[in-house]
């Protein structure tokens, strides 16, 4: 909703990935700015681009978008958001050699808007601002972890290390 200045490179990092055979539905929340133009602007045969003819919300959104969805695998992305160029190729593959799982997500690196990578290490409440460097180190300290813990599900719900929507396949 309303990120005509991020949705262009939040495109192009789709269709920058290696594994190549994906569709990408773009999904407008009823912007007022130019968000579905700049998302048009950006020829390829593999995209769809929708735009609701009211603002739903996040949530509401995400689920009407599944309705229009074919494909056994979804990855999400939020407007403000970048994939990995290896993401759909490294998320998928495990999916597609075991069909017993159901959700692949990863970590995340956060970017300030000049494209650095922020972590706690290279932080500052002076540069970055009291609130982003308090959440980098929460994030180390309750999202990265070297091995799943034994109970998965609940150290999802008491922390949502998962973070945002664009991490999930």
């Amino acid at each position: 909703y309303n990120h005509e200045a991020f949705i262009g490179d939040a495109i192009r990092s789709v269709l920058a990935q290696t594994r190549t055979d994906f569709q990408l539905l773009i999904v407008d929340d009823a912007s007022q700015d130019g968000t579905v133009s700049e998302a048009e602007k950006i020829k390829d045969s593999r995209i769809r681009v929708r735009s609701n003819s009211e603002n739903l919300g996040l949530g509401l959104s995400l689920a009407r978008a599944l309705d229009d969805v074919d494909t056994a695998f979804v990855a999400w992305l939020n407007s403000d958001d970048l994939f990995h160029p290896l993401r759909l190729e490294r998320c998928l593959a495990p999916l597609d050699e075991d069909t017993e799982l159901a959700v692949v997500a990863t970590a995340l690196s956060p970017l300030d808007s000049s494209g650095r990578i922020l972590s706690a290490t290279n932080s500052s409440p002076v540069f970055d601002g009291p609130q982003i460097y308090q959440w980098l180190r929460w994030y180390d300290e309750h999202a990265c972890m070297d091995k799943p813990p034994s109970d998965l599900l609940g150290a999802l719900l008491e922390r949502n290390f998962l973070i945002t929507t664009s991490n999930l396949v």
